[in-house]
């Protein structure tokens, strides 16, 4: 008798938990992709846009620094040719600091816009084919990397040890 009582618990048991999937079944059939195509469109597509933000916050920042340097080098630079100084090599490193700035955003622009496209491909073309994107995006973004340590370098090796010479 007690061994039915516990056969009838798990079966109803079993009976109710196929039943409340079934009744949810169509709620979520609703929502996920029917193909794997779309399961690896909608993970490609998520993840570069987490991606991008994240770059994009993290460039933005970059920009802002780089602005920050160049209007503390144009103060500077007003104090000392108001001492009389000779600041025409200054100038030139200003100007030349905030070509490589534009350069820079430039280039991230264009690297953002080719990974955008990318996971426009990977929703398009064949399976695998847009790898070759990610590839080139890859690379410009090294290339990006480059840019940033010249930057870096620029302000550290040239402009800093020239406001240096002419406080002296």
């Amino acid at each position: 008798m007690n061994m039915k009582i516990k056969l009838l618990a798990v079966g109803l048991t079993v009976a109710s938990s196929l039943v409340g999937t079934a009744f949810l079944a169509p709620a979520f059939a609703a929502t996920a992709p029917t193909t794997s195509s779309d399961v690896v469109c909608d993970r490609v597509s998520t993840r570069v846009d987490k991606r991008v933000d994240k770059y994009n916050t993290n460039e933005d920042k970059r920009i802002t620094r780089y602005n920050k340097v160049k209007d503390h080098m144009e103060k500077v630079l007003a104090e000392l040719q108001a001492k009389g100084k000779d600041v025409t090599k200054l100038k030139a490193d200003l100007t030349t600091l905030n070509n490589m700035v534009l350069k820079f955003d430039a280039d991230r622009k264009a690297e953002i816009g080719t990974v955008e496209s990318a996971k426009a491909d990977a929703c398009k073309v064949p399976k695998g084919d847009y790898k070759g994107d990610f590839q080139s995006a890859k690379t410009e973004s090294a290339a990006l990397k480059a840019e940033r340590q010249q930057i870096k370098d620029f302000i550290k090796n040239t402009i800093r040890p020239e406001i240096k010479a002419l406080k002296a």
